[in-house]
């Protein structure tokens, strides 16, 4: 839960995506982001290149992500693995999205 703590920018998702990249094994990914959202589509594409592939149970919490745009969802959707069991997707006040995405 990163919800109450400092702003989190693209430099600290990019350091949890690395970090999440070298997770071997990890079959449950829940992260919750919902105050404090600072990054943008570039923390998010590099979060979503870092998704290990053997994750069979996901759930990302986005709320008032303001800077995410349709580009950044589409890397995100393309990025999901393919044996996912459990897939959890919370975008709750996030306004930059379009029917394009």
């Amino acid at each position: 839960d990163f919800g109450s703590g400092p702003e989190f920018s693209d430099l600290g998702l990019e350091s949890l995506g690395n970090g999440l990249g070298r997770s071997l094994g990890l079959w449950v990914l829940h992260l919750d982001f919902h105050v404090g959202i600072k990054f943008t589509d570039v923390g998010l594409r590099q979060l979503a290149a870092n998704i290990p592939q053997g994750v069979e149970h996901l759930f990302l919490d986005f709320h008032f992500c303001e800077q995410f745009s349709d580009a950044g969802l589409s890397e995100l959707a393309a990025a999901v693995p393919q044996g996912l069991r459990r897939f959890y997707l919370d975008f709750h006040s996030c306004t930059n999205f379009t029917d394009a995405s």
